[in-house]
């Protein structure tokens, strides 16, 4: 899009060049010359302007960090990094919209692959290929940090910032090491429903660094549908409790939940008040800049430090 309208804004510079020469002295051919080089100078420069459009909070904390400039960001209900303030807005980041992005014409649009399937079709249908790329955990970020630095000429920034991120990480796994395992149980909520978080969930490999059991394991699976009753033998020392969704909502269905059905109150966790509610914020699906910060807390819930 950007490329056409140079294309055609050359071709028209030069036939002006063109047609002035043909009428002119030596002189002033080689001031047209001189005009026709520095147009192509300037064409050159503005091909290589990167317009960036990340798709997700977590992308954009990532780019702002970097010292990325963005030309779009998505709508969200949480805060963005400051160098998001009067950036245009193209949507959620599970439904973007196409027609702001392509009128902010980008050089390049980054989104996350755990919403791929959700966004590719609508975003091709736009001509648009973005680059996709994974946070859903530690290691994954790590990665995407570094082809984030390597892809926008940003790798030393990318490897401070990964220093940074690994030594946070790396205080707080030798802080818990002092403690006996403690055991977790993970409910992860959705307006109606919950369901028992794996250690391949996000939060669940949280847990696992800090060396917390999972009462549900791994099973091959994020999530899964598990029995009270085999919940309440595993007897867990703590409860955490994640809404995805409408998080007001959620937290009533578990305080109903908890309040109504007798079994709860069989549970060690219950009767310790190691019942605990993650806010969905911090505790998402995915690693972000935040995630040190999100593993030491967690850690003072699941030690009592």
């Amino acid at each position: 899009m950007a490329k056409m309208r140079k294309i055609w804004a050359s071709l028209a510079l030069l036939s002006v060049c063109i047609i002035s020469g043909c009428n002119n002295s030596n002189a002033a051919s080689s001031t047209t010359e001189s005009t026709v080089q520095s147009a192509a100078i300037t064409d050159e420069i503005d091909d290589t302007e990167q317009r960036i459009i990340p798709l997700s909070v977590a992308l954009v904390e990532i780019f702002g960090e970097l010292g990325i400039e963005m030309a779009g960001v998505p709508d969200s209900q949480y805060e963005l990094h400051p160098a998001a303030d009067g950036i245009p807005t193209v949507g959620l980041s599970m439904n973007p919209d196409i027609e702001k992005i392509l009128e902010l014409d980008p050089t390049d649009v980054v989104a996350l692959t755990t919403l791929r399937s959700m966004i590719e079709a609508e975003l091709g249908a736009g001509g648009i290929e973005p680059l996709y790329v994974n946070l859903e955990n530690i290691d994954e970020f790590r990665t995407t940090v570094k082809t984030v630095g390597e892809h926008f000429d940003k790798v030393d920034e990318a490897a401070e910032l990964l220093a940074d991120f690994n030594g946070k990480i790396d205080a707080v796994i030798e802080d818990v090491k002092q403690h006996d395992p403690a055991s977790v149980l993970i409910l992860f909520g959705f307006p109606g429903n919950y369901m028992v978080a794996t250690d391949l969930s996000f939060v669940g490999q949280l847990c696992d660094l800090l060396g917390a059991e999972n009462v549900a394991g791994d099973q091959g699976m994020v999530y899964l549908m598990m029995n009270l009753e085999e919940l309440m033998v595993r007897d867990p020392d703590v409860i955490f409790r994640l809404s995805h969704g409408i998080p007001d909502i959620v937290h009533e269905m578990f305080e109903t939940e908890f309040s109504t059905n007798p079994l709860w109150a069989e549970f060690s966790a219950v009767q310790n008040g190691h019942v605990y509610d993650l806010d969905d914020s911090i505790y998402g699906v995915s690693a972000t800049l935040n995630t040190p910060n999100a593993l030491r807390d967690l850690a003072d819930l699941i030690y009592q430090q």
